[in-house]
């Protein structure tokens, strides 16, 4: 088990909406302390593929770079993200020092830190292993 005592961005992709924001309202209700940053919510309308379009890396970009301030002033910082299309802009926006993990059974292209087979976990089973990573 990974015991982080610092402030830390922890960046989650892949999986359903629906699943990545009931993962994130199980945790931050267990951390009241973090910030969440949405990048769902950076549309209003319309599902998130591979359509991604300057407006959206541009949202993107700006809002990591909230998420970084929030971080540089010792807030920790979950974001979930939903598409792998935007995680180059998110990698590259974000501090260095994150931990990524991916829930999905494949992340072509992608290398994480942490990958879960939602198949295989249930959300709470995948919420367990998030608190084991920041306990």
């Amino acid at each position: 088990m990974m015991c982080y005592t610092e402030v830390m961005i922890l960046l989650i992709a892949g999986a359903s909406e629906t699943a990545r924001m009931l993962l994130a309202e199980k945790f931050l209700a267990a951390h009241a302390d973090w910030k969440h940053l949405a990048l769902e919510d950076l549309r209003e309308e319309g599902e998130w593929n591979d359509d991604i379009d300057i407006q959206d890396l541009f949202g993107t970009m700006v809002a990591c770079d909230c998420a970084t301030e929030e971080h540089e002033n010792g807030a920790n910082v979950l974001v979930t993200c939903p598409s792998l299309e935007l995680m180059k802009t998110v990698v590259d926006a974000l501090p260095d020092n994150m931990t990524t993990v991916y829930m999905g059974a494949n992340a072509v292209g992608w290398t994480f830190d942490h990958q879960i087979d939602t198949t295989e976990s249930s959300t709470n089973e995948t919420y367990s292993f998030l608190e084991s990573l920041v306990a």
